[in-house]
């Protein structure tokens, strides 16, 4: 693939943001909320995707595409 996605925690409104992915041409193989995080990191970018991120979670992701690693946790670590 094009990015790795280390994950722990949980992302409440993984539901409603797969919705959206969805009307937006993504496809998903599972009903995860770490398929929905890993989806919307590589569809939006990681500055669009973490803000919109309602849960308590950490992560490293890599995209490959630009050879960077991005690094995050919810706002109250």
């Amino acid at each position: 693939g094009e990015g790795v996605l280390a994950y722990n925690g949980e992302v409440y409104n993984y539901r409603s943001l797969r919705q959206t992915l969805e009307t937006e041409g993504c496809v998903f193989r599972s009903v995860s909320d770490t398929e929905v995080v890993l989806q919307a990191l590589h569809h939006w970018g990681p500055e669009k995707a973490v803000p919109l991120f309602d849960g308590m979670f950490s992560f490293a992701y890599f995209d490959a595409r630009d050879n960077a690693l991005w690094l995050a946790r919810d706002r109250l670590g």
